[in-house]
């Protein structure tokens, strides 16, 4: 799960970005124009997969419980580096 939606966020965040390099703006302005729009697109849906994980304790089983909480540390983890370091790596990176 965690190494799919790392996948996807960071896919959309640079989806982004090559667009607006298309539009004729600079590499830092356009890595900020990608994760100042589809990274709160990226935050929302890693929200949204969290909750759902997490709600698998709902179902009162320890392994579904452990397994969910796990998930959802690495759907978290995977956030967070769409939106620090893959901004980063899009920035230092040649054309």
């Amino acid at each position: 799960i965690g190494l799919a939606v790392g996948i996807d966020y960071a896919l959309f965040i640079m989806s982004r970005f090559r667009d607006e390099l298309r539009h004729g703006r600079s590499r830092p302005d356009a890595v900020g124009l990608a994760v100042g729009t589809a990274g709160s697109a990226v935050v929302f849906a890693g929200v949204t997969v969290i909750v759902a994980l997490v709600g698998l304790a709902l179902a009162n089983i320890e392994f579904l419980t452990y397994m969910g909480l796990a998930a959802a540390a690495i759907v978290l983890i995977a956030v967070l580096v769409a939106l620090t370091l893959l901004p980063a790596l899009l920035g230092l990176g040649g054309t």
